[in-house]
């Protein structure tokens, strides 16, 4: 093997290393992302089933009350009674 094909194969290996490790880092910050999304809606999803059970024990069972106090919370003004209904017992 000449040493121009040697240079050239080693070229093509450092780069086949660092495109490696840059898929590494981007699958790493992606997963990061998609954990950290995840994180935020069981978050807001224990937050809503929480509000429920506690305007409920507040209000009595009037549903379109609990849902007309819960949607005054800016954080689940824009939440769908379906979404409330999932955690009506």
């Amino acid at each position: 093997m000449s040493v121009k094909t040697e240079g050239r194969l080693n070229d093509m290996c450092n780069l086949g290393e660092g495109l490696l490790e840059r898929g590494i880092e981007e699958g790493i910050e992606k997963g990061i992302e998609q954990g950290i999304e995840k994180g935020r809606l069981e978050e807001r999803t224990e937050g809503l089933r929480s509000m429920v059970e506690t305007v409920k024990s507040l209000v009595g069972d009037d549903f379109k009350k609990v849902c007309e106090i819960i949607k005054k919370n800016k954080l689940y003004e824009n939440v769908s009674e379906e979404e409330i209904k999932k955690f009506w017992k």
